[in-house]
C-alpha cells in the first residue's frame, strides 16, 4: 500500500470516528430534551442537587488548589527526582500535587506544561487520583472500618504508581517545562483562570449528576437497589456511586473493592473535568479512558488482595 492510499484510509477512519461521535452527541442531546419536556421539575431539581454537591464537596477544596497549584508545581524542583527513575519523566511537582489535591488538579497542571500529547497521556496515568481527604474522610466514614479505610487509601496509592509504570514507555520525554509560567501572570489573570476552571468543573458535575438521576429514576426498584447497577452508575458519577455501593454492599470487603475501583476510575464526570484541561494538550478521550481503566482495575485487585491479607470482613 503506497503512502497516498494509507493516508486516504487514515482520513476515512478519522471521518468515521467523528461521524460516530457526532451521532452519540446528538442522541444524548435529544434524550436530554425529552427528559426536560417529560419531567422538567425533576430534571431541574436533579441539576441543582448536582450544583449543591459541587458547591459543598468540591468548590471549597478545589478553588484554592486551582489557583495555587501551577505555581506550587513550578516551585517543587527537588535535586533528586522521584518520578524520573519510576516513570521515565521528571514531573515531581505535578505528581505530588495530584496526590495531595486529587481530581482534577493533576490534569489542570498538565495543561500548563509544554509537552506533546503522548507525554501528557503518560503524565495523566500517574497524576490522576482521588484526594486523600476524600478517600479517608468521606469514603472512610462510609466504610466505618479503620482497616478497610487504610486498605482503600493504600490501594489508591499503589494503583496510581503501578499505572504510571504501565505507561512508562508511552513517550520518551524526560524533562518538562511550563509553557506559560504562571509567575508571569498578574493576580487578576490567575484568579480569572482559576474561577473559569472551577466553574467548568461544576457544570460537568451538575450535568452528569442530573443524567445519572434521570437514568436511575427509569429503573425498577429492584434494579435501582442492585449493587451491580449502583456500581455501573458510579462509573458515571463517582460520589453517588460510592454512597450507593457502601449502603448496598453485604460485606465490608465488597464495599472496599468496589469503592476502590470507582475511585481509581473517577467516573465519567471526573473524566470530563480532566478532559476540559487535557484537551489543551491534545489528549484524546479514548487515550485518557485507557489509563483510567487500567488504574481502576489495579486499584480493585490490590484492594481485594489487601482485604484478604488484613482479614477485612
Amino acid at each position: 500500500m503506497n503512502s497516498s492510499s494509507s493516508s486516504a484510509v487514515k482520513t476515512a477512519l478519522v471521518a468515521r470516528k467523528r461521524s460516530a461521535k457526532n451521532v452519540i452527541i446528538v442522541v444524548l442531546f435529544l434524550l436530554l430534551v425529552v427528559c426536560f419536556v417529560v419531567a422538567p421539575r425533576f430534571c431541574g431539581k436533579s441539576f441543582l442537587d448536582g450544583v449543591t454537591v459541587w458547591a459543598v464537596n468540591v468548590l471549597p477544596a478545589l478553588f484554592p488548589f486551582a489557583l495555587l497549584a501551577p505555581l506550587a508545581a513550578r516551585a517543587v524542583t527537588p535535586k533528586k527526582s522521584l518520578t524520573l527513575p519510576l516513570f521515565g519523566v521528571r514531573a515531581d511537582g505535578v505528581f505530588l500535587l495530584s496526590l495531595a489535591c486529587g481530581y482534577p488538579i493533576g490534569a489542570k497542571v498538565i495543561s500548563s506544561l509544554n509537552v506533546d500529547d503522548k507525554t501528557a497521556v503518560k503524565l495523566s496515568s500517574f497524576c490522576s487520583t482521588p484526594s486523600p481527604i476524600f478517600v479517608l474522610a468521606t469514603v472512610g466514614a462510609l466504610l466505618d472500618n479503620p482497616v478497610a479505610t487504610a486498605v482503600l487509601a493504600l490501594s489508591q496509592l499503589v494503583g496510581c504508581i503501578a499505572n504510571g509504570l504501565i505507561f512508562r514507555g508511552y513517550a520518551e520525554t524526560k524533562y518538562i517545562v511550563l509553557e506559560a509560567p504562571d509567575g508571569d501572570k498578574n493576580f487578576s489573570e490567575m484568579l480569572t483562570d482559576a474561577v473559569l476552571s472551577v466553574l467548568s468543573v461544576g457544570g460537568v458535575i451538575a450535568l452528569v449528576y442530573m443524567v445519572s438521576a434521570v437514568v436511575k429514576s427509569l429503573l425498577s426498584s429492584d434494579l435501582a437497589n442492585n449493587i451491580a447497577v449502583a456500581f455501573l452508575l458510579g462509573l458515571a458519577e463517582m460520589t453517588n456511586g460510592v454512597l450507593s455501593v457502601t449502603s448496598l454492599a453485604v460485606t465490608t470487603t465488597t464495599a472496599t473493592v468496589l469503592c476502590s475501583g470507582l475511585l481509581g476510575f473517577g467516573g465519567i464526570g471526573v473524566m470530563l473535568q480532566s478532559m476540559s484541561f487535557l484537551s489543551k494538550r491534545n489528549v484524546s478521550p479514548l487515550a485518557y479512558l485507557k489509563t483510567k481503566m487500567t488504574q481502576s482495575s489495579v486499584c480493585a485487585i490490590v484492594s481485594y488482595l489487601l482485604c484478604l491479607v488484613c482479614g477485612v470482613g
